[in-house]
């Protein structure tokens, strides 16, 4: 067997590759087609009306990149938080855009326009991003199951997840789906502490990544629990020492707990409190481009040092949930009219695969989720999907699904659960793996495998050899020829979701 690093390397370069098939997509629909007149848009004024030699070529290639919520990063890139409504846009990802982008800058100065070079910086990081993102995924697998197979599939069905164009465009997802894996994989290593820390960026790079304190806190008690077990197994004997030990060990285990926290909040709330001073200094406190001021007022968006907003007098002046009520109606159950149910259709898809996720583990591991994941007594050891380590992935994929039903736009469910929830891939790539070993081994139909040449778990599952030994062509013809057609109406399902986002998405028509 190759080394891991090997299919890593492998992996990454697909990844890299799916993006330049976006890129020519994007390119080829923006052609083609031509951009819907979306109204109340945000296009603020570029720095710049003067064209620069190669802004035409640099247009051609990334225009349809510029696009809805891509349009805020990229300004704020450039700007900083001129307005309100870039508010619940987290610094993050424009702030590696904008370092790059010095950089990128140097060699192109006087023959590219800055926009453009934010632009081209926005897709080499979200490029780069994405590549280790779907590492970062595999080597999540193979920490939480130990199968090398499991993980390739998981890792490839990422790759042409149904959210792709949102992981080339400016956009926060790939680099929000870099650090969640990052962060899952020390979880499963046991560097719990660690992982608070990197969920902490996650939380300054999409504003939901606070639901991951979550994974912390279930270690520290899964930690309680089993303390607290050992110490009270003999019930018959339970003494005052015991009591005092069982005391001891819940300050002990707990303690940390506030420390996870801490560590995962406080980027979110440090942004916060910067917003606050920001926005919430005596009007003219801020110098702001006259450009940008008169585009604030003659679209009603309100500019920094140019009014009070309400929400700097609440008892907690929080930003986020204000301006996203302000601008965009969002709060609870208020996307469940009837004029949204295309949007609730087109997220449907994604909260089905989750929910048939969620019961087929619980099928599976019934006890343990009767017993919410924190003790069991099955002595019979489960592995991959039904591993025991997968429980709390699935409380924070239907978490994440109860939350976006209730209180946001449901159609972002998609992007949403593409960029950090592991265990819709999980699902089916168990499944696929599942029919791949049903399949009869017959000689014109699959690849000569070398049983030598195999480990004995892997001469069950050879997923992941023959994925090292062929081509791309020929793999994914004989993987697809394994394929049930519930299994191939999910892949029509993802590439589908590709195909048409991109060509919606690179026109200014709504998606996902």
């Amino acid at each position: 067997m190759m080394e891991v690093s090997t299919i890593e390397v492998k992996l990454a370069k697909y990844a890299a590759s799916s993006r330049i098939v976006i890129i020519v997509l994007q390119i080829l629909f923006n052609y083609l087609l031509p951009d819907h007149d979306a109204k109340d848009v945000f296009l603020p004024p570029l720095s710049s009306s003067l064209v620069l030699p190669l802004d035409h070529v640099f247009g051609t290639v990334l225009d349809g990149f510029y696009r809805w919520d891509g349009v805020h990063f990229i300004h704020i890139a450039e700007n900083g938080y001129v307005f309100e409504n870039n508010l619940p846009f987290l610094p993050l990802y424009p702030l590696l855009v904008r370092g790059l982008a010095g950089a990128v800058g140097v060699p192109l100065a006087g023959l590219v326009s800055a926009h453009y070079v934010l632009l081209l910086s926005a897709l080499l990081v979200n490029v780069a991003v994405f590549a280790l993102a779907t590492v970062a995924l595999y080597r999540l697998t193979v920490a939480l199951s130990a199968d090398a197979s499991l993980a390739v599939t998981t890792a490839l069905l990422f790759i042409i997840n149904p959210a792709t164009i949102f992981m080339s465009a400016p956009y926060s997802e790939p680099l929000f789906a870099l650090l969640v894996f990052s962060g899952m994989t020390l979880f499963e290593r046991g560097k719990t502490l660690l992982a608070s820390l990197v969920f902490g960026l996650a939380t300054v790079t999409r504003a939901n990544g606070l639901l991951l304190i979550g994974f912390p806190l279930f270690a520290r008690l899964k930690m309680l629990v089993s303390s607290s077990m050992n110490v009270t197994a003999d019930k018959k004997n339970i003494t005052w020492i015991n009591s005092i030990a069982l005391a001891a060990i819940s300050v002990i285990t707990l303690a940390p707990a506030v420390l996870d926290v801490a560590l995962t909040a406080a980027p979110f709330l440090l942004y916060q409190y910067y917003v606050f001073q920001r926005f919430c200094e005596p009007p003219g406190a801020v110098t702001v481009p006259a450009r940008l001021i008169t585009y604030g007022q003659s679209h009603n968006y309100s500019v920094v040092g140019h009014f009070h907003p309400s929400w700097c007098d609440e008892r907690l002046p929080v930003s986020y949930s204000a301006v996203q009520a302000k601008y965009w109606n969002l709060g609870l159950l208020a996307y469940a009219q009837l004029k949204q149910l295309p949007n609730f259709l087109l997220a449907a898809p994604m909260i089905l695969l989750c929910v048939r996720a969620a019961l087929c583990f619980y099928r599976r591991r019934r006890v343990l989720c009767r017993h919410l994941g924190l003790w069991h007594r099955d002595d019979v050891p489960h592995f991959g999907f039904s591993s025991d380590h997968v429980f709390p992935y699935v409380c924070y994929c239907l978490v994440l699904v109860v939350a976006g039903l209730l209180f946001m736009h449901v159609q972002i469910l998609t992007r949403l659960i593409s960029a950090s929830c592991p265990v819709v891939y999980w699902y089916l790539a168990a499944d696929i793996i599942q029919n791949f070993n049903r399949t009869p081994r017959k000689s014109k139909a699959k690849p000569r495998v070398s049983s030598a040449s195999l480990s004995s778990q892997e001469s069950c599952t050879a997923i992941s050899y023959l994925f090292q030994h062929l081509d791309l062509r020929r793999f994914l013809s004989y993987l697809w020829s394994t394929f049930s057609v519930e299994m191939r109406l999910c892949v029509v399902y993802f590439v589908g979701y590709a195909l048409v986002g991109t060509c919606l998405f690179v026109n200014f028509l709504p998606w996902t």
